[in-house]
């Protein structure tokens, strides 16, 4: 019974993570989900050893390897996880695919008063995710405010709100995106268009 409970521990605690229409692609895969699965399969581990047939000597050495295995390969990416910056790069480097990764190390150049670069990690994030509109907002919103080129911006918040009307996977980026539209077309000298932009906002529940 208690193997039983080890192994069917696992996939209880994986459950949860398997409704996988709730995360965006780039939220797809997280070592978290593990923390909880992981027990059983250490229990299960410990089990087949205990119960093992094999000599003593034996089980402790295929433990010993098992743990050295692991351990190893703790050391070898640990240095990864000493700060954000450095995890999101990695993160970037085996995953170029990964918008969320372009996006946050976009947001860290602009902070750090690179537009140049964070202009191209916004864009890097388009390209791997079509069907965002996260990218398109923090491009948009960098040439606005920071680069002061409005006009530049307003396609870009246009598309960025078509995005958000085909998927609710960003649904808190809306407000935000529709009110530096706004301020993106008074800049722009369309003050009247501004002006409905936050009126419409403002209307929203």
């Amino acid at each position: 019974p208690l193997l039983g409970f080890a192994l069917a521990w696992i996939p209880l605690c994986l459950a949860p993570a398997l409704h996988v229409q709730s995360f965006r692609p780039t939220y797809l895969v997280h070592q978290r989900y593990l923390y909880l699965a992981v027990y059983g399969l250490a229990l299960a581990i410990v089990l087949a050893a205990v119960r093992s047939r094999l000599s003593l000597r034996l089980r402790t050495t295929a433990l010993a390897l098992l743990l050295l295995l692991w351990g190893a390969s703790l050391w070898a990416h640990h240095r990864y996880w000493r700060t954000d910056l450095e995890l999101w790069q990695r993160i970037a480097e085996v995953d170029p695919g990964n918008a969320a990764a372009h996006d946050w190390l976009g947001s860290q150049a602009l902070a750090a008063g690179d537009t140049v670069r964070a202009e191209a990690l916004y864009r890097r994030s388009i390209a791997a995710d079509p069907d965002s509109a996260i990218g398109l907002c923090n491009l948009a919103r960098m040439l606005h405010r920071e680069r002061r080129e409005p006009a530049r911006a307003l396609g870009l918040y246009r598309e960025a709100l078509a995005r958000l009307d085909r998927s609710s996977s960003a649904p808190d980026w809306r407000p935000a995106c529709e009110v530096n539209f706004g301020l993106a077309l008074a800049a722009a000298g369309d003050r009247d268009a501004a002006l409905s932009r936050f009126l419409a906002v403002a209307a929203r529940p």
